[in-house]
């Protein structure tokens, strides 16, 4: 099941990276994607007791947060 999780996230990055890409009036919200994806990532990476993974993820997560609030609110 973790792997069908972590495959989705990989597509939510994937599908974000190309709306963002597209710079269109949409593509604002690819950070949405990159956001749920990176969280979800840190999620795994606890339960799987991967420090480096987490502090990636967690990082990712900060900078999306800031797209969001940048772009979006």
């Amino acid at each position: 099941m973790m792997d069908s999780v972590k495959w989705a996230a990989v597509m939510v990055n994937v599908f974000s990276a190309l709306l963002l890409s597209m710079n269109i009036i949409y593509s604002k919200y690819g950070y949405i994607g990159f956001l749920i994806a990176s969280i979800v990532l840190a999620i795994i990476a606890v339960r799987q007791k991967d420090a480096q993974y987490f502090t990636l993820n967690l990082i990712f997560s900060l900078i999306n947060i800031a797209g969001v609030v940048r772009w979006i609110a």
